[in-house]
């Protein structure tokens, strides 16, 4: 494992010891920071779906625990529509390990922690893990399955 090795000052979800088991392309670096971006700006900003049209593939397909939404229509409204962003005030993911099958940085699976904040005040941290598909010349997301104890 090296550690990332661009620099990460205006990265968000990614930080200087952020483990990677290959150097993978600043580009696949940045598209999963931005998506890690507009996800933590949802419980405050769900409007900000609209970005993951950008971030995604047309029939692209993101899982969480508790939701499922594919295709640029769905991805758009996720915002509005994953109701577990309502119990939200905060939400913010740290990638902290990056597994790539190789150095093209298309098959991946990602680990970090999450913080939030309840709306009722209750602060926490978990683990998650996230399977990652990282498709096309123009470098969007095909598919993300991610997983934590309570999301």
């Amino acid at each position: 494992m090296s550690k990332i090795t661009i620099d990460t000052t205006p990265l968000h979800a990614f930080h200087p010891t952020t483990l990677l088991s290959h150097p993978l392309p600043t580009p696949t670096i940045h598209l999963l920071d931005t998506f890690f971006s507009t996800v933590d700006s949802l419980p405050t900003h769900p409007e900000n779906s609209q970005t993951f049209t950008k971030i995604f593939t047309p029939t692209g397909t993101w899982k969480t625990p508790s939701a499922a939404f594919v295709g640029h229509a769905a991805l758009a409204t996720s915002g509005t529509d994953w109701e577990f962003l309502r119990t939200l005030k905060f939400f913010r993911h740290y990638v902290d390990k990056v597994y790539a099958l190789d150095e093209s940085g298309r098959d991946l699976m990602v680990h970090g922690r999450i913080e939030a904040e309840t709306v009722e005040g209750e602060k926490g941290e978990v683990v998650y893990g996230a399977k990652v598909d990282v498709e096309g010349e123009g470098m969007r997301l095909g598919f993300f399955q991610g997983w934590s104890s309570r999301v």
